[in-house]
């Protein structure tokens, strides 16, 4: 599956292994350009303190009527305001 405009992504961003908690923020995304992945903003928000702190981006795909997780490292690299 490519990702592509209203794909719904898990945004991991934080893992505290010994506390067994994970911190996962749910978004839509809104566009791909290149490389990089415009989505909305989170819920709950994502702080501007993350911006070029790495994440990790997850998503569940359908194969043979089951649900598969795939996920790849992200940088928030910026916020914009009112995207088209």
């Amino acid at each position: 599956m490519e990702i592509k405009s209203g794909l719904t992504l898990n945004i991991i961003i934080n893992i505290d292994y010994r506390k067994e908690i994970v911190e996962i923020k749910n978004a839509i995304v809104h566009d791909v350009i290149g490389n990089k992945i415009v989505i909305a903003q989170t819920n709950p928000p994502i702080s501007k303190t993350n911006i070029n702190k790495e994440v990790f981006a997850t998503y569940l795909e359908k194969e043979g009527g089951k649900p598969v997780r795939y996920g790849f490292p992200v940088k928030i690299t910026e916020f914009m305001k009112d995207f088209e």
